[in-house]
C-alpha cells in the first residue's frame, strides 16, 4: 500500500505540469460582471398573443430549432439556429 501511495504523488507533480503548460500558464478567475447598458429596460411583450413568450429568444413567425452557439463578436450577440421562413414545421429549414 504504501508503494501505491509514493506512485500516486510521483504522478500528482507531472499532471500538474502538464496542465499548466496545456493551459499558456494563464488561470482564469470566475467573474460576475454586470454591464448596466446591456441590460434591457422595458418590455415589448404583445399582451394581446397569450401564447407567445415574453422573454425567451423566438422569430417574429413560424418556427425555429436548435439554438447553438450564442456568442458575442464585435458588440454583437449573435444566436445560430434552424429556421423554417415558410412555416411552422420542419421542412425548408435554413440556418
Amino acid at each position: 500500500m504504501e508503494i501505491l501511495r509514493k506512485s500516486s504523488s510521483l504522478w500528482a507533480l507531472p499532471i500538474l505540469v502538464l496542465c499548466f503548460f496545456i493551459n499558456n500558464g494563464v488561470f482564469v478567475d470566475a467573474s460576475h460582471k454586470v454591464y448596466m447598458h446591456l441590460q434591457s429596460t422595458t418590455s415589448h411583450v404583445d399582451a394581446s398573443k397569450v401564447h407567445r413568450t415574453g422573454y425567451h429568444f423566438q422569430p417574429p413567425k413560424n418556427w425555429i430549432n436548435d439554438p447553438n452557439g450564442p456568442m458575442y463578436y464585435n458588440g454583437v450577440y449573435h444566436l445560430f439556429y434552424q429556421y423554417n421562413p415558410k412555416g411552422a414545421t420542419w421542412g425548408n429549414i435554413v440556418w
